[in-house]
C-alpha cells in the first residue's frame, strides 16, 4: 500500500469547473457524496479529513471562506490556505456554504463577527459600522 494513497473514509472538497463536489475515499477511490454548483466557492481541492481544528480559547479570529457544513462540523478555508474545522454546537447561528466568514470565539463559544442582526435580502450583510440611514442611501 503507497503511502500518499488517503485512508479509507477520508473527506474532500472538490471545487472547479462550476461544481463543488463532496467526495469520500471508499474502497480504494474517490466517490461523489454530494454535488452543488461551485456558487462563491474558492476553486481547489480541500481535504477535510485532515483539517485542523479550531481553537475556542483564541482571542483572535478565523477569516476565510466557508467551504463546507455538516451535522458535526463548519469547514473554513483559512488565509493559509489551510482547512480549519469548527464544531458547530458551539454555535448559536451557522454561516452558510460560500459566505466569506470572520468566526471568532467568546467564552467558547463560535461568533460569527461578520455579521449584524439585520441583513440586506439577497445583498448579504452590512458591515459592522453601518448605520440603518448608510443602508437607505446605499439602496437608491
Amino acid at each position: 500500500m503507497s503511502s500518499d494513497r488517503p485512508p479509507e473514509r477520508a473527506e474532500r472538497l472538490v471545487i472547479m469547473n462550476g461544481s463543488r463536489l463532496h467526495e469520500r475515499h471508499l474502497g480504494g477511490q474517490w466517490t461523489v457524496m454530494d454535488s452543488e454548483p461551485q456558487g462563491m466557492n474558492p476553486r481547489g481541492i480541500h481535504r477535510l479529513d485532515t483539517a485542523r481544528d479550531a481553537d475556542p480559547k483564541t482571542k483572535g479570529e478565523y477569516r476565510g471562506a466557508v467551504l463546507h457544513v455538516d451535522k458535526a462540523n463548519i469547514y473554513q478555508l483559512g488565509n493559509d490556505s489551510q482547512v480549519v474545522r469548527h464544531d458547530r454546537d458551539r454555535f448559536k447561528e451557522t454561516p452558510h456554504v460560500g459566505e466569506g466568514a470572520r468566526i471568532g470565539y467568546d467564552n467558547g463559544r463560535g461568533v460569527m463577527l461578520n455579521r449584524s442582526a439585520e441583513a440586506i435580502p439577497n445583498r448579504g450583510f452590512p458591515s459592522p459600522t453601518a448605520t440603518p440611514q448608510k443602508l437607505l442611501n446605499r439602496e437608491r
